[in-house]
């Protein structure tokens, strides 16, 4: 089981590695007794990790520039019990005020909602209009990230034509898409407000997940 805490190297094809700081583990979590069956948290990936570089020739727990703040991703892809593809380098402590969890606008039993975490806001939005934000998708594969991070890094060159098809994208996270002041507009809320507040003045105890 991969828990909350835990350093990862992360293989970059050609380039090295970088690491991957896991700070939400559903299946730690889970154990713990923290996620009831209803939680929004079952919606998305195993695993959301934060990112940092640069490249390192050999596997390295020094947290450097952050690539990527908060992604969920699939933990069957990188800890199987054959052939593991990252390599576990270590573990540091969770700021529980630090974690910041991707946004989603979603079509919900024919209501538009956002969510992001726990909290979850009701948007006036029509299905076509969700489907035209398409910032929707919950997680992506763990080798995707890894391509991702390549293009952060300057090093989009090794991936050819193909460059174009890894980037920190909107339709897996609304920070990195082009409706996401008008969808903060909808709520009345401020695009800058960091989710530990946000859940806390929600009444949701963000931090019960790192205590």
């Amino acid at each position: 089981m991969i828990k909350n805490g835990e350093l990862f190297a992360m293989p970059l094809p050609g380039v090295g590695f970088v690491s991957a700081h896991v700070v939400f583990s559903l299946e730690h979590v889970e154990q713990l007794g923290l996620v009831p069956q209803v939680s929004l948290l079952r919606r998305y990936g195993s695993l959301l990790v934060d990112v940092y570089g640069p490249a390192t020739v050999e596997p390295s727990s020094d947290a450097n520039e952050m690539l990527i703040h908060g992604i969920w991703i699939d933990d069957r892809s990188i800890a199987g019990r054959d052939r593991p593809r990252w390599q576990r380098i270590g573990k540091r402590d969770v700021d529980p005020t630090s974690v910041e969890f991707s946004e989603l606008v979603l079509n919900d039993t024919h209501n538009s909602v956002f969510v992001r975490g726990e909290i979850k806001k009701p948007l006036p939005y029509k299905s076509r209009e969700v489907d035209r934000i398409d910032a929707c998708t919950p997680f992506i594969a763990a080798g995707t990230v890894a391509m991702i991070c390549m293009n952060l890094l300057g090093r989009g060159d090794l991936l050819g034509e193909q460059r174009i098809l890894f980037e920190l994208d909107g339709r897996f996270d609304l920070r990195y898409n082009a409706n996401r002041d008008a969808v903060y507009r909808e709520m009345g809320v401020e695009p800058t407000r960091g989710y530990f507040e946000w859940a806390t003045a929600e009444g949701l105890d963000p931090g019960r997940f790192w205590r």
